[in-house]
């Protein structure tokens, strides 16, 4: 869309090379330069020393570098109009290539074929123009500029080139439903193309040219060809004078163009073209090459044809100036610049390989740069981000350094921590159980039946390591419970030793998991602990009670000295005993033992 693009158009001809350099870009298509050499005054005999010389002469023209579309002489190949049902595009490709194979017959040589889709039109559905060439020609045609180290970009036949620069050179044709003619004279072969609606419908090699009005000049004056070249350009057909050599080699030319359209006729394509005689059925005649310069021969034709003769001139430089001769060397270079689907190419497979390559060289160097670019671009942001994620590790590094230095006194402080929690211990457990005692009586109070008595509360701990009851006086009164305190008898004021007082570490105090209550209950006829299931189930059932899954302690889970506390009573009273477990619900605290 933004380039510029360049398509170099080489017609290789018996007596002339002819070059044409196009420039496309997106304000149209425009001759950048063109070139032409005469085989026979460079001395140029052979296929080598043309390739020789047409290896120089291309780089002294600056288009030794461009890809070059090469003309092959439409002689050297053959071009057919077939018809085929609609189809898709390898469908197509594979009943071309079976068209191909009848036009090649029963030879054992190797052929290149190509084919280019056509619009429709009159009866033809589907129709496609097929190229079809032997593999030694294009090779042997070629030869001699890939020794020289050109670059071949595709081959194409002389009548397509003709047809594409009709095309483009006469742009109103294409909307023209009426059939031209296209001649291309060249020394001893003719290139006739039929044009309709701006597509080829028709292409054939006439095997006359100008170099039958020089021999026929040559033999009436008695002179060499080269003599009668230079007279031919300087003479005039003159359709009055029968007798003149140049009048007899016209009427020869005429015949021989007539045949040829002649048996397009019998091949069925003149019918289905609409026309009834090869003379009438033409709009208009165009002639191109060196032979069309012959002064006198478009109106010999114009006769003959019965239509209008004109000259088709190419562009020959940048300003302009146009020259029949160009035709083909224009049709190659607009070929070069067609889409692929819109050209019939005929080169080899190594040359399509080769130029393929070249053309995406560019990619792939591009492609290489991009990644050149974009492993430059990671590279650099990985280094970054390494750098930036290596001063983060050089903080993290000294943080932790200096983490490191603060262990010792963080495992100072949380021991230190530890042994004062340990200390608090006492303290916590002080506050917490006096609170627990308070509401366990709260609890028990209000949930002891009638006639119950509860005389002791502790905790499971000390339950179980009760010291030894004093025993009773023998002259305590019987009969009044309340005479005594917890069945002992009060101690005399004197005469008693005092209980030595136990002294425990810290660390030694252990948080209540639960307490134990014991009392008695009256003599009863029927169901003797209806009172105690109703306590324990009253104490269950509150749901603000610090209490859970209370339950009666058996005689054989009963402290000894509170079974031994209580026989008294049973003895003196005839009261029954029994003991609660009261589970607390939530720990006390939490027992942090100092580390050593």
């Amino acid at each position: 869309m933004f380039r510029t693009t360049t398509s170099v158009g080489l017609d290789i001809g018996q007596t002339t090379t002819k070059l044409v350099v196009l420039q496309s870009s997106p304000q149209g298509i425009k001759v950048a330069k063109s070139a032409v050499i005469n085989n026979w005054e460079e001395g140029i005999v052979t296929p080598e020393e043309l390739g020789q010389h047409l290896g120089t002469w291309l780089r002294e023209q600056g288009a030794s570098r461009q890809d070059l579309i090469v003309g092959l002489p439409q002689y050297m190949a053959i071009a057919q109009l077939s018809d085929f049902p609609p189809a898709k595009r390898q469908q197509l490709s594979r009943m071309v290539a079976l068209e191909t194979q009848q036009l090649a017959g029963l030879s054992d040589e190797a052929f290149l074929h190509d084919y280019c889709p056509l619009p429709p039109f009159l009866t033809y559905q589907n129709p496609v123009m097929i190229g079809v060439c032997r593999a030694r020609v294009a090779r042997d045609r070629l030869e001699p500029l890939i020794s020289q180290g050109l670059h071949v970009g595709d081959v194409a036949m002389d009548g397509k080139a003709l047809a594409a620069s009709f095309a483009h050179l006469l742009p109103d044709n294409r909307l023209d439903d009426k059939l031209y003619l296209v001649l291309d004279i060249g020394l001893d072969n003719t290139t006739m193309v039929v044009m309709r609606a701006g597509q080829m419908v028709h292409v054939a090699s006439v095997g006359v040219g100008g170099h039958i009005f020089t021999s026929a000049l040559a033999r009436h004056l008695g002179a060499s060809e080269t003599e009668a070249e230079r007279t031919k350009m300087d003479s005039r057909i003159l359709i009055s004078h029968l007798d003149s050599p140049l009048t007899q080699a016209a009427r020869t030319f005429a015949s021989e163009l007539h045949g040829a359209l002649e048996h397009w006729h019998f091949q069925g394509d003149d019918e289905e073209a609409g026309g009834t005689t090869s003379a009438a059925r033409f709009k208009g005649v165009y002639l191109c090459g060196g032979g069309a310069r012959l002064g006198g021969l478009s109106e010999f034709l114009e006769a003959m044809f019965d239509c209008p003769v004109s000259l088709l001139t190419a562009p020959g430089s940048a300003q302009g100036e146009r020259n029949p001769q160009y035709a083909i060397a224009y049709g190659l270079a607009l070929e070069g610049l067609a889409q692929r689907g819109d050209r019939i190419s005929l080169a080899p497979p190594v040359v399509t390989w080769t130029t393929q390559r070249m053309r995406r060289a560019p990619y792939l160097y591009a492609s290489l740069l991009l990644f050149t670019f974009g492993l430059a671009i990671y590279l650099i942001t990985s280094y970054i981000g390494l750098q930036t994620e290596a001063a983060q590790l050089r903080a993290s590094r000294a943080q932790l350094d200096q983490c490191r230095q603060m262990i010792p006194d963080l495992e100072t402080t949380q021991t230190q921590i530890r042994l004062a929690r340990v200390m608090l211990q006492p303290v916590v457990a002080c506050a917490n159980r006096n609170e627990i005692l308070l509401h366990s009586i709260a609890l028990l109070s209000k949930y002891e039946q009638q006639g119950d008595w509860l005389i002791l509360l502790a905790d499971e701990v000390k339950y179980y390591n009760l010291p030894e009851p004093i025993p009773l006086a023998t002259s305590a009164p019987v009969g009044n419970p309340q005479d005594t305190l917890l069945g002992m008898s009060r101690p005399a004021k004197s005469g008693v030793s005092a209980t030595p007082v136990n002294r425990y570490g810290a660390w030694q105090c252990e948080p209540w998991h639960g307490l134990v209550a014991s009392g008695f209950t009256p003599p009863r006829d029927h169901d003797q602990w209806a009172s105690v299931r109703k306590l324990v189930d009253g104490l269950n059932a509150d749901k603000g009670s610090i209490f859970t899954r209370v339950d009666t302690l058996t005689d054989g889970e009963r402290s000894a000295t509170d079974f031994n506390l209580v026989k008294a009573w049973w003895e003196s009273f005839k009261l029954k005993s029994f003991a609660l477990r009261l589970p607390l619900r939530d720990p006390e605290f939490v027992v942090e033992a100092p580390k050593p």
